[in-house]
């Protein structure tokens, strides 16, 4: 997955590109945020964040697994897409697997259990137009972009480390 090449498809896709100003809304929140974070503002209740219990290693990254966001785009159609976060990348991995056992569960409403392999996941994840991940990295402090690739191998990890491999 390339940003730039995205950005060709999409002049006007919101992404902001040198000296461009942002225009999407996504890139709103996050300018929203950043600028909040740097001029030093706090919320004065912050949200608990839930905790998440895994395996050594499990959802680990080159990027150390911090707060992801992950843009989904299904079909082809520019209203499809949709973004959601999550404080780290386990979680962001584990909501996306969710999301496949919800869609199994639409086709197959007549199954007590469901089943399936890493290849299943891993072709449900090539059937997404687009997919992505932008995750958090704590030491450049900037969001490392991540395409299908990352993903599927995070995934693969993920599941070995929950099948206790």
């Amino acid at each position: 997955f390339h940003f730039s090449a995205m950005a060709a498809r999409r002049p006007n896709s919101g992404i902001a590109k040198g000296n461009r100003q942002a225009t999407g809304s996504l890139a709103r929140k996050l300018s929203t945020k950043l600028s909040t974070q740097k001029a030093g503002a706090r919320n004065p209740k912050p949200k608990p964040q839930p905790k998440v219990h895994r395996a050594s290693g499990a959802g680990d990254g080159a990027v150390g697994g911090g707060h992801t966001i992950v843009l989904v785009q299904d079909t082809p159609s520019k209203s499809s897409r949709t973004w959601n976060e999550h404080a780290n990348l386990a979680e962001a991995l584990d909501a996306f697997t969710t999301l496949y056992e919800q869609q199994l569960r639409k086709l197959n409403p007549q199954a007590k259990q469901l089943s399936y392999t890493v290849q299943d996941l891993h072709a449900y994840v090539d059937s997404m137009h687009d997919l992505s991940v932008m995750v958090y990295d704590k030491n450049s402090r900037q969001y490392a972009p991540r395409g299908k690739p990352f993903i599927k191998a995070q995934l693969l990890s993920r599941l070995k480390a929950a099948a206790g491999q």
